[in-house]
């Protein structure tokens, strides 16, 4: 109904207007008209589009029916982002010339950024229905899938991952050395645990769904997900993990930046079947894009960590807060990654626990790259350093226990199809503390395989 309100909108305006136009008078010359029209087709071509809006609208007023004026003049319009205009102008010359297929192909096009989906898929149709270059097919088709996806509610996708990896140091030994703790009976001098390496295998299964919410307004959507990790040692099954969780939550977006929220849980089995910690978050993030290849990003995070009876003396309540720039290159393909973390974690029973390694206070600085090598296969790297400051006093060893740790990694990953990968990685973790039995290093290499779905 909308669309020929319009086109009878159209038709009125160019009969009235053709009648004043009929009142030129005759000194208007037809070289000037045509010298008029050649300028602003080069303004157009050379992208100074409101320029050429400005001068084709002249146009339109002095000749109203001229179906080439009315063509650039939507073509302009389209350009400046004046839509409506875009159309009226495109549907005065299909009332000229029925058969304008490039018309008709622009007109599509504004409809498309309208939202009007049904009406730019019609014309998208009218259009797929003529002989047409190669190039242009391919165009409206990836167009009308654009529409597919953008009238689509439901969105569901997810990944399975299996890998094996080595861990030289399992246990964050410190090795043979010798250390000195306090007790009431003196110093006492004990021998550090030696590193236990192992092989392990991994296992995770992702699943993620998006409603589509546009239709109450748009750009706002719901998303949930579903994380379940597994990763077992041969030789040493107290190292053994289990881990799921699920997150839930509404987000927003637009042109420029994106915000959302979830509520989350996750559930840790450690070593044993029972289990360790259970966690209970809310998280609002926001990205913002600065221009073209320029993004910020944001996230806080509030979470509640629960532990079973035996362990309720470390429940403990965390707060995160992450900064971070992308960059893209878009020459190279590359993209490069800076990031600052600040985590606070509090005890919740300090009163009664006697407890001096919960509570603490964490900095991280992050530095990672993505390059492109060859087609289908990208390197990764990444570094970055944290320092952990608790907030009591070790009675051990009568310090107050401040960790400093640097980690760096490297991978490659190959694609293999459209919907599968296989990814190389290798860690280095040199941790330093002074508490001498937290001192430690560790390497570690893993090859996975993972297939999107």
């Amino acid at each position: 109904m909308y669309k020929t309100g319009r086109i009878i909108f159209s038709m009125a305006v160019l009969s009235a207007l053709s009648l004043h136009a009929a009142d030129i008078p005759s000194d208007t010359s037809k070289k000037i008209y045509e010298q008029s029209f050649n300028q602003a087709v080069e303004l157009f071509n050379k992208a100074d589009y409101n320029g050429a809006y400005k001068l084709f609208s002249e146009l339109f007023e002095k000749k109203p029916d001229d179906a080439r004026v009315n063509f650039y003049l939507g073509r302009a319009a389209l350009e400046t982002k004046q839509y409506e205009d875009a159309l009226m102008a495109f549907e005065r010359v299909l009332i000229v010339e029925p058969t304008h297929i490039r018309s008709r192909l622009e007109m599509a096009r504004a409809y498309f950024e309208l939202k009007e989906f049904d009406a730019a898929d019609a014309e998208f149709d009218k259009v797929l229905e003529t002989d047409l270059p190669k190039n242009v097919r391919t165009q409206i088709l990836s167009y009308k899938k654009a529409i597919d996806d953008a009238k689509k509610r439901h969105f569901i996708t997810g990944y399975l991952m299996a890998g094996i990896g080595w861990d030289s140091n399992i246990n964050n030994g410190i090795g043979t050395k010798d250390y000195t703790i306090a007790s009431p009976f003196g110093a006492l001098t004990l021998t550090g645990d030696k590193p236990k390496s192992d092989y392990y295998h991994t296992q995770i299964f992702g699943l993620n769904h998006m409603w589509n919410l546009s239709s109450v307004t748009d750009g706002l959507f719901w998303q949930d997900g579903f994380t379940a990790y597994l990763q077992s040692y041969p030789k040493n099954g107290s190292s053994n993990a289990r881990y799921f969780g699920l997150n839930v939550g509404p987000g927003y977006r637009a042109k420029n930046y994106e915000v959302s929220i979830a509520f989350a849980t996750d559930y840790l089995i450690y070593g044993s079947s029972s289990p360790y910690m259970q966690t209970y978050s809310v998280g609002p993030k926001a990205s913002y894009k600065i221009t073209d290849t320029l993004i910020a990003e944001g996230s806080y995070t509030f979470k509640e960590k629960r532990y079973p009876k035996e362990n309720k003396d470390r429940d403990a309540n965390y707060q995160e807060a992450y900064l971070g720039l992308r960059k893209i290159m878009p020459a190279s393909g590359s993209m490069l990654t800076l990031g600052f973390t600040e985590a606070k974690e509090k005890e919740k029973n300090s009163a009664s626990s006697g407890r001096t390694d919960v509570s603490n206070t964490i900095q991280r600085y992050s530095l990672s790259l993505y390059q492109p090598i060859i087609e289908g296969l990208d390197l990764t790297a990444n570094i970055s350093y944290g320092r952990t400051e608790y907030d009591e006093t070790d009675v051990s060893f009568l310090k107050v226990p401040e960790d400093k740790a640097m980690v760096y990694g490297i991978g490659l990953m190959k694609s293999i199809g459209k919907s599968s990968m296989v990814t190389l990685n290798g860690t280095y973790t040199d941790n330093k503390s002074n508490i001498e039995n937290k001192v430690y290093n560790k390497t570690g290499v893993s090859l996975s395989y993972v297939y999107n779905f």
